[in-house]
């Protein structure tokens, strides 16, 4: 191993840590700093009676309410642990490090302007969340928003683009796989999800433009591919929206199966198509690379995490809206760029 490979770097930052009073905590193989270094978290409410992010709902579990029910164990649990390791939490915003906001400050605008403001009169600011799929950029607030849905040309600067809060595929395969596909000549392109066209489409115009639209351009788009031999394709179309990932990891054994549907779709495909849905971002697109496949992502002014940090389009075929029907060329040429060494 060469002393400048990331896995020696990462092996060589953890040793420093150790010797520096860091701890390998080996039940959430987390690395854990000496208490005297743990943040103070404090988890800022307006009242008891607006609504909880589910994340910080899982902070609270964490920092020991017992009243507070875990969102989902599957998804939060390893959530939780990891703030138990990583973090110290204070009862009083005044003792805080770091302020976290418990309610979407899409969905609840003045609960969540509430918190800024007591927040402001500690000298500190705080970081929010939105989960909500409306693309319309927040309210100015003294701190920092963190979203999944948005405009790249819209984002004002205090949003920050967040992941969305999915699951590992690689927990979730219903047999051993292997974690990498054979090379082909021809990129193997799959999709898995919902997808509406023709007269029936015309009924989510009363969920709003944003439900009607995102849900349409995924069959324009699977047209595009579909009607060219430079891509393999694998997709399945469904009439029923299945939700979030979370959504199919407990209910109903419907949704349990067409869950493990998409799931090995997913790894029987070296590409994953992600297209918005009623939000202006996509889950597949994080799932993708949690299961080690690239992303083929169509670009309707999405915006990324880490844009100014991470060379995106070295890592994932981006096909700009505009050139939808050329999208099979795009991502052939793509694979080919990277050649069978990847």
């Amino acid at each position: 191993m060469q002393p400048g490979s990331s896995r020696w770097g990462r092996r060589a930052r953890a040793r420093a840590r150790v010797g520096c009073g860091w701890q390998f905590d080996t039940r959430t193989r987390i690395m854990s700093p000496p208490a005297s270094q743990k943040p103070k978290l404090h988890i800022a409410r307006s009242d008891r009676s607006t609504p909880l992010l589910p994340v910080a709902a899982a902070a609270l579990v964490a920092a020991g309410d017992t009243a507070t029910a875990v969102p989902n164990e599957r998804i939060y649990g390893e959530l939780i642990q990891s703030l138990r390791v990583q973090f110290i939490f204070v009862d009083q915003m005044a003792e805080a490090d770091i302020i976290f906001c418990a309610h979407d400050i899409s969905e609840h605008s003045a609960a969540a302007h509430d918190v800024a403001r007591a927040a402001k009169a500690c000298g500190k600011s705080a970081f929010f969340h939105s989960e909500s799929d409306n693309e319309r950029p927040t309210r100015s607030v003294h701190g920092v928003v963190y979203r999944s849905s948005t405009r790249a040309t819209w984002r004002r600067p205090h949003e920050q683009v967040a992941t969305g809060c999915v699951p590992d595929l690689t927990l979730e395969r219903s047999k051993p796989m292997s974690d990498w596909v054979a090379w082909d000549e021809s990129p193997a392109l799959g999709f898995m999800g919902h997808v509406t066209h023709g007269f029936r489409s015309l009924a989510y115009l009363r969920k709003g433009w944003a439900n009607f639209y995102g849900f349409r351009l995924r069959e324009q788009a699977l047209r595009a591919f579909e009607g060219s031999p430079l891509v393999k394709t694998s997709f399945t179309r469904r009439s029923m929206n299945l939700g979030p990932p979370m959504a199919g990891t407990s209910g109903s054994d419907l949704r349990a199966a067409m869950r493990q549907e998409y799931v090995d779709s997913v790894f029987n495909n070296s590409y994953s198509l992600c297209i918005r849905g009623a939000g202006n971002w996509s889950y597949r697109f994080f799932e993708a690379l949690s299961a080690g496949r690239i992303p083929v992502l169509l670009d309707t002014d999405c915006a990324l995490p880490l844009e100014g940090s991470v060379q995106w389009d070295r890592h994932v075929c981006r096909i700009p809206l505009k050139q939808i029907k050329e999208s099979a060329a795009i991502l052939n040429r793509f694979h080919r760029s990277l050649g069978p060494e990847g």
